[in-house]
């Protein structure tokens, strides 16, 4: 009888333990799960100049030595071509900023910034189509259907890591 009653205590304290103790084991492994990152995170690329380098690593083993000096070469002119565009539009972007904290500016001067910086916008981008279809120009049918369809040959509107402009929603440069 005493053996009986010693083993419900027993068992008694082993429940209650196991009541205790679970709900806390529970709640670190949950945060654990939640501060892990997603497996289909870790196999993508994080960065826009990571698929970058896919972009250019396929177009190395597309291109003949003659096509990829013409594309390096477009990619030269496009890239003095666009330094003062894209100069003249990280400026105003940061003129139209300051503008937009002061209150005392009259609100035409604002559209006006606003249409200027939409101008150098659509101007980057125009060259940049310009200069892609020069260079996909010199591709036959099957090196166009093996090229991804997101490479920009290294004539895109971005800077560096960013998205660009155009793609996407428009809230300024996107990271």
């Amino acid at each position: 009888m005493n053996l009986k009653k010693f083993n419900n205590l027993k068992v008694k304290l082993l429940l209650k333990l196991i009541v205790l103790i679970f709900p806390f084991l529970l709640i670190f492994y949950i945060g654990y799960l939640w501060a892990k990152e997603p497996l289909y995170t870790q196999y993508r690329p994080s960065f826009r100049s990571e698929m970058r380098k896919d972009c250019s690593k396929s177009l190395a083993a597309l291109l003949t030595e003659e096509q990829s000096k013409t594309v390096k070469d477009l990619q030269k002119t496009f890239y003095i071509e666009a330094a003062p565009i894209r100069r003249d539009l990280i400026s105003s972007n940061i003129d139209f900023r300051q503008y937009v904290l002061n209150t005392k500016i009259d609100p035409n001067v604002l559209l006006d910034r606003q249409k200027k910086i939409l101008e150098l916008q659509s101007k980057l981008e125009h060259l940049s189509l310009f200069y892609q279809l020069k260079a996909r120009s010199i591709f036959t049918n099957e090196q166009l259907d093996q090229l991804p369809w997101d490479c920009m040959l290294g004539m895109g509107t971005e800077f560096g890591i960013n998205v660009g402009i155009g793609r996407g929603s428009r809230r300024g440069y996107r990271r």
